[in-house]
């Protein structure tokens, strides 16, 4: 089963920080499905910084006539931007429906996303395709959004 990555994260981009400072950063990942892909693949979208905490994530997903699969938002097992086999959970939210023939826009709506305690390394924020994967059309254009601040006293 293959891995994806965005196109930031597969060029190496540098993550944003604010370097200690309280203001909330965006970080942007855009990916564009492929050929082949099938449920339960996960494509990391976003690195969440070292000792920054997740504030809300938003995904945009191109109108594709006939598309319909669902995905699940969440945190990556291991680095940032790490070629190894990961796993993931759904912090953000779980089993959306993505495409149905229209643009749709889709924000965290799990807790678990917005309590997440800060790391000492860089983390990968990531969509699996999950459930049914009625269709896929290729070309389709995923762009995640996530928001997030720098952790203080340990939250």
């Amino acid at each position: 089963m293959a891995q994806y990555q965005s196109k930031q994260i597969a060029n190496n981009e540098t993550l944003v920080s604010s370097d200690g400072g309280t203001e909330v950063i965006a970080v942007v990942g855009d990916f564009t499905t492929v050929t082949g892909m099938v449920t339960g693949e996960i494509i990391e979208m976003v690195g969440l910084p070292a000792g920054y905490v997740p504030v809300d994530v938003i995904v945009a997903f191109d109108a594709s006539a006939g598309a319909a699969f669902t995905t699940d938002c969440g945190v990556l097992s291991g680095n940032y931007g790490s070629t190894a086999t990961r796993t993931m959970g759904n912090e953000g939210f779980a089993a959306n429906s993505a495409g149905q023939g229209a643009a749709g826009l889709v924000r965290a709506v799990k807790p678990g996303l917005a309590q997440l305690a800060p790391a000492d390394n860089d983390r990968g924020i990531g969509l699996k395709i999950v459930g049914t994967l009625t269709t896929l059309v290729v070309g389709t254009n995923i762009r995640m959004t996530l928001l997030a601040r720098a952790a203080r006293n340990g939250v």
